[in-house]
């Protein structure tokens, strides 16, 4: 059984994701062959609504169990299109580092640590 990994939208419809691989076809041509699809579910949050594709708080995302293997293959071909830089599709746990949610995060986590700290 092939391996999954939550992959978050920020998109109000959702999308597919598309993965190819270079092959040729029965006349030697030169042509993408569609290895397969994740299709995301969306978050029903219009991005222009407040925390959209800002992150600030996760009711703007929904995430879908994809497998892994083919997310890192969309992913690697993929890495630079402005679904990624934008944070609009993402892996959970691997956020972009300038993302304002995982910035927060941290430093709620941080606040916390260090009240722990006073505390004792």
């Amino acid at each position: 059984m092939a391996s999954t990994i939550k992959v978050g939208c920020r998109l109000p419809q959702g999308i597919r994701l598309r993965v190819f691989e270079p092959g040729k076809d029965a006349f030697g041509e030169n042509v993408l062959n569609e290895i397969g699809e994740v299709a995301l579910a969306g978050s029903g949050r219009h991005v222009a609504a407040p925390g959209g594709l800002d992150g600030k708080d996760d009711d703007g995302v929904a995430f879908t169990d994809a497998d892994a293997d083919l997310w890192a293959k969309w992913f690697k071909q993929n890495e630079k299109s402005d679904l990624i830089t934008s944070g609009a599709v993402f892996e959970k746990g691997k956020q972009p580092k300038d993302d304002p949610a995982a910035e927060n995060e941290a430093a709620a986590q941080a606040s916390t640590q260090s009240q722990a700290k006073r505390r004792s």
